[in-house]
């Protein structure tokens, strides 16, 4: 059994698809954490529009926004304690993510007009991979207690936390465009469920993890693993037929889409570090590298055209980037 470059382990070969495995303890994430992280947010080519990421290019893990071809890069949290797991409001004025800087890692939200934060969740637990719904009224996010990990879903200001799922591995959510299913990982494959819990489906079975959504809401790319290394796929939300778009020794996984649904980005190990690759869609291109830090990149998301005047606000002198995360179990 092998991990990624998050210590996430790929259970098994031939005949599965990768899927996240184990259990998240805190010394795993606070041994580990130690050595960087970065999240990125690709927008559509040409559109106007901000990467928000995570870097320890200073030191410390602090939350960075720049520009889509990686220019003007600046910080826009500076603290002692980590912070990671970037993730965008609707609007874009907000940016929700995890940190430390309170003693557990918490749901924290960054405005980006004048750099506040309010914390959103209160718990002793490990509260982590914020995802914004469509509207901006909620939040959904992973919560890690004891060796379980649940999705939970709360209102945007951090009221009416409620369990959605009751798994012993439910992690890192992702909206539908349309706000109506939650899909997520687990150990034995994606799955949805409605923001109610209602409607329970297991939409890809085996090992598979890390879904997204298209734009559109027709489509779910998510990472696979058959007999090899895993890689990236897109399904349409019928589950059938699943097309297979990096085909790479290396690891290919946390897939993203672009606002405009023709690309997808994702981070891959295939170069023996771990940078952001993007590739079309369509897979008539082979995936280009949009990042060479010489470190580590990865975990991508974006922010909608429009945020950038918001985020340039808080912006600092440009910095290099990269970044080392590992999960694991006692």
């Amino acid at each position: 059994m092998s991990v990624d470059a998050y210590g996430r382990r790929k259970h098994g070969t031939g005949g599965g698809q990768s899927v996240m495995g184990g259990t998240l303890s805190r010394s795993a994430w606070l041994a580990v954490v130690a050595i960087g992280a970065v999240s990125l947010a690709l927008p559509s080519r040409g559109a106007e529009s901000t990467i928000a990421f995570t870097s320890n290019r200073n030191g410390n893990m602090d939350i960075y926004v720049m520009d889509p071809d990686g220019g003007n890069a600046r910080t826009v949290s500076r603290n002692d304690a980590w912070d990671w797991y970037p993730t965008w409001s609707p609007d874009g004025k907000e940016i929700a993510f995890s940190s430390e800087r309170d003693g557990d890692m918490e749901i924290h939200a960054l405005h980006l007009s004048d750099g506040r934060t309010r914390r959103l969740t209160r718990q002793r637990d490990l509260d982590y991979a914020p995802a914004w719904s469509p509207d901006g009224s909620r939040i959904a996010y992973t919560r890690h207690e004891g060796r379980l990990s649940e999705v939970h879903v709360m209102d945007a200001d951090g009221a009416n936390s409620r369990p959605l799922t009751d798994g012993p591995a439910a992690t890192e959510p992702a909206w539908s465009t349309d706000g109506s299913r939650i899909a997520y990982s687990t150990q034995d494959g994606v799955r949805m469920v409605g923001p109610d819990g209602a409607d329970p489906v297991h939409f890809v079975r085996g090992m598979a993890s890390d879904p997204a959504w298209s734009p559109d809401g027709q489509r779910v790319a998510y990472r696979a693993s058959d007999d090899r290394s895993p890689d990236i796929y897109v399904v349409d939300i019928d589950g059938r037929d699943p097309v297979r778009l990096t085909k790479h020794g290396g690891l290919d996984y946390e897939p993203v889409w672009s606002p405009d649904g023709r690309e997808i980005a994702f981070t891959s190990e295939r170069d023996g570090g771990a940078n952001i690759y993007v590739v079309d869609v369509d897979g008539r291109d082979d995936p280009r590298a949009i990042t060479r830090s010489g470190t580590l990149d990865g975990q991508p998301a974006w922010a909608r055209p429009g945020a950038s005047l918001l985020a340039a606000a808080a912006g600092v002198a440009p910095a290099t980037w990269g970044w080392l995360r590992r999960r694991g179990s006692n």
